[in-house]
């Protein structure tokens, strides 16, 4: 059988060694998380934590907005929110908050700022304890402006970057917005669109 360039890959060999386990893998391992607070953000954090009991601290990096600081943030929005049912309903609100503090580290930050905002002593503390970066961060409106995206989802981008680096050129799991075709209809290409860089359909 002939393999095709693109399709099908068949193994000529059955996989041997032991089977890779994500849970022994995760175990007491420590993660960045960017946009934690998002519809996204708290779907895999809540995920994360049911499925895999034993992970490690999650360094959540959330903009205090309106709140006092970054962490009453994470009480008031983050672990009364649906994704952490399971927690509040087991535990009780209060007691699930009191655990959070031992599951999570809050770091108040922007993504848009270099070094994502947060001080400098605060990554090297960090160094060394941090396995990878979970970055689910991102605009997700259809139409935000074009500066507001680009600061995101763009330069944004580039200072988790400078921050993986700086940690010890950590992984990171990066996930993007799937909607690109704006308006249009039928088959879209990947071809980049040179003649026209921001298309509006």
């Amino acid at each position: 059988m002939t393999a095709l360039a693109r399709g099908p890959r068949v193994l000529k060999a059955p996989l041997s060694g032991p089977l890779l386990s994500v849970e022994k893998t995760l175990a007491g391992k420590e993660f960045l998380v960017l946009g934690g607070t998002g519809f996204l953000g708290k779907v895999t954090v809540g995920m994360l934590l049911h499925r895999y009991p034993g992970v490690g601290k999650l360094h959540l990096l959330m903009r205090r907005g309106k709140f006092r600081s970054a962490w009453q943030r994470l009480e008031e929005e983050f672990l009364r929110s649906v994704p952490f049912k399971h927690w509040q309903d087991s535990m009780g609100m209060e007691a699930w908050i009191e655990h959070a503090k031992t599951l999570f580290e809050v770091l108040d930050g922007d993504i848009t700022l270099p070094g994502l905002g947060v001080p400098d002593e605060s990554w090297n503390a960090l160094k060394g304890r941090v396995s990878a970066v979970f970055n689910v961060s991102g605009v997700v409106d259809f139409t935000p402006p074009l500066d507001e995206a680009l600061d995101v989802n763009c330069r944004g981008l580039q200072h988790v970057l400078d921050i993986a680096r700086r940690l010890g050129d950590l992984p990171i799991l990066h996930t993007s917005t799937c909607f690109v075709a704006g308006k249009m209809s039928g088959t879209v290409g990947e071809d980049p669109p040179d003649h026209k860089p921001y298309p509006r359909y």
